[in-house]
C-alpha cells in the first residue's frame, strides 16, 4: 500500500471519529490525542484502532501503543507505515 493511500485512509477515519481533518489541519498532528486542544476520548481511540486495522488490513502491535507510539495523528501514520511495509517485506 503506498503511503498517499495510507494518509488518505487515516485522515478519513480521524475525520469519521473525531470530525479532525489532519489534512486541513497539519498543525495538529503532532499534538497528543488525549491533550486539551484535541481532546479524543479513549473510546473513539479504540475505535480508531481497530478502524485502522479493518481499513488499511494492518495489526498494530499492542507494544507499540503501549510504548506511547499511538498518542498523535502523525505517530500513528507512521506506525501504520512502519507495521505495512514490514508487512510487505519478503521472509
Amino acid at each position: 500500500m503506498d503511503e498517499r493511500r495510507i494518509t488518505d485512509s487515516l485522515c478519513e477515519i480521524f475525520k469519521k471519529r473525531t470530525g479532525i481533518d489532519f489534512m486541513d489541519h497539519p498543525e495538529q498532528m503532532d499534538l497528543p490525542l488525549f491533550g486539551q486542544e484535541i481532546a479524543v476520548p479513549a473510546r473513539e481511540l479504540v475505535y480508531i484502532y481497530f478502524d485502522i486495522e479493518k481499513e488499511l488490513g494492518v495489526s498494530i502491535p499492542q507494544e507499540a501503543v503501549r510504548q506511547g507510539r499511538f498518542r498523535t495523528y502523525r505517530e500513528i501514520l507512521r506506525l501504520c507505515d512502519d507495521c505495512l511495509n514490514r508487512a510487505a517485506v519478503p521472509r
